[in-house]
């Protein structure tokens, strides 16, 4: 992944992430060649990056003033998005006119395969559904930007913190972790598979231990949008509509009456071993 090089170098784990991860996104969302374009995977990260500081901004200033701020805080948002949407808008109308014509039987298309990607399940459901609004291009190039919100950082945070943890740990996990992916990638007939992907337990648990052990969000907040509230199952306690909830999220990953007494420590195979047993 790092290149094929005998001298050592030094990189910054996040940043190569960072570089990594909205190419890996945009490869499901928009497909090739537009996931290697260098301008819109820039603008697509500046997006997200627009949102966080939004939020922090938001966060800072009182409720009175929301209405003025939030459009002045949008303008960088609606900047980003107009410079992707200047390669993503011609990739979208034209996916939509090769499924007309594909769907109205021209013969040029008898053989065209359409992409596997979120443009073509956005305009296939949109059928299925019978929401013709869904066809509007621009609306489509909208929703490819929370898909990127959502992924590209948190992601980013989790391989960074895995990456990390697992060459800290003992060099065995290394050992144990390889031997799960030469064994399953030959079973799966020398090829990757969301099958194959499925079975390494090994791995998924490696990757969870260092969300718990590494993990960066320290609560979890809910409001309560019930009507009526919510009531907690042991039935004694009632919260009202409008309630905001908060679980620590570090104190109960560090419990050691849920996990066991070792949850100081990075345990690579904490959760793979009830599937080992």
């Amino acid at each position: 992944m790092f290149g094929m090089s005998q001298d050592w170098q030094m990189i910054n784990l996040f940043d190569m992430f960072l570089k990594i991860i909205p190419k890996i996104t945009n490869r499901m969302v928009v497909g090739e060649p537009l996931c290697r374009n260098k301008e819109y995977l820039n603008n697509m990260a500046g997006i997200t990056d627009d949102f966080i500081r939004g939020l922090l901004i938001f966060g800072l200033t009182t409720k009175v003033l929301h209405p003025i701020v939030g459009p002045v805080v949008g303008l960088a948002s609606k900047y980003h998005f107009w410079q992707t949407a200047k390669h993503s808008l011609s990739v979208i109308k034209q996916r939509l006119d090769d499924i007309r014509k594909k769907d109205a039987g021209v013969r040029e298309y008898d053989n065209w395969k359409e992409p596997n990607d979120f443009i073509t399940w956005t305009i296939r459901t949109a059928q299925a559904e019978d929401e013709p609004i869904e066809y509007n291009a621009t609306r489509i190039a909208m929703r490819i930007m929370p898909i990127n919100f959502a992924s590209i950082h948190t992601t980013t945070l989790t391989g960074h913190g895995t990456l990390l943890d697992i060459p800290s740990s003992d060099p065995s996990v290394l050992e144990h972790l390889r031997a799960e992916a030469t064994r399953i990638y030959a079973e799966e007939g020398n090829q990757w598979t969301k099958k194959g992907l499925a079975r390494m337990k090994k791995m998924d648990s490696a990757i969870r231990e260092s969300q718990r052990y590494s993990g960066f969000a320290q609560t979890l907040v809910h409001q309560s949008r019930r009507p009526n509230g919510i009531m907690i199952p042991d039935g004694t306690t009632h919260f009202a509509h409008g309630t905001t909830l908060s679980c620590p999220l570090k104190p109960i990953s560090s419990d050691a009456d849920l996990l066991g007494p070792t949850t100081t420590n990075y345990d690579a195979f904490r959760y793979s071993r009830p599937h080992e047993a």
